[in-house]
């Protein structure tokens, strides 16, 4: 049996029966027809936008956070350092302060400018057990927790007199120093104040002289 085929109709005929059939397009491969591109949702992007925001945000800036520490700090210490009106004419300063093993210590310089002046040092009163200043004042270190550090002995500069009653008569332009021995303060600390009878000396620790 003979079979044609009307190219222009899609029909198979055999001269008796004649069948229509339709052609349906082949997928190449086997792969799958080809997909419109999706277009971006505009909450997408938004989504994606805030979320690399609040990563930004959320980066830790650790010399912010040591700026802002140290500032708390120094507030706390503040509110903690008494307010004194100094006594006398003369000058007192920190020379140098030294965190031993055993002890802090700190050297003071005083002297006279343009008059003669009064410095006094302090005295240990057995009778009351501590060291005073004119009898009355106190020599002791604040850290920045507030903490106390009593003072526990003072020394002289070699070749320098040490007055049984503690006073030093300083002439205009004579310059006096003595080292005052603390317990040691904390490895953590890295600020103090200095109480020396009716004086506030503050100091650092970050560079401390050796």
């Amino acid at each position: 049996m003979k079979r044609v085929s009307d190219g222009a109709t899609g029909r198979w005929g055999d001269g008796a029966t004649e069948r229509e059939f339709h052609l349906v397009p082949m997928r190449l491969y086997g792969g799958e027809s080809p997909r419109r591109p999706i277009a971006p949702s505009p909450r997408l992007f938004f989504l994606l936008a805030a979320l690399l925001l609040s990563t930004g945000c959320s980066r830790r800036d650790p010399e912010a956070e040591m700026r802002a520490a140290l500032a708390a700090t120094r507030a706390k210490a503040r509110a903690c350092i008494p307010t004194l009106e100094p006594e006398g004419n003369f000058k007192l300063a920190i020379a140098a302060v030294s965190r031993e093993p055993d002890e802090t210590s700190v050297r003071v310089a005083a002297y006279a400018l343009g008059e003669p002046a009064d410095f006094d040092l302090p005295l240990y009163f057995m009778s009351r057990g501590r060291w005073l200043i004119n009898e009355r004042g106190r020599a002791y270190l604040l850290d920045e927790q507030c903490h106390e550090y009593k003072l526990k002995d003072r020394r002289v500069a070699p070749g320098q007199p040490a007055p049984k009653d503690g006073r030093v008569r300083l002439k205009p332009g004579e310059v006096f120093e003595a080292t005052l021995s603390f317990p040691r303060l904390p490895d953590e600390a890295r600020e103090g104040v200095l109480v020396y009878g009716t004086r506030v000396l503050p100091f650092s620790l970050l560079v401390e002289s050796r």
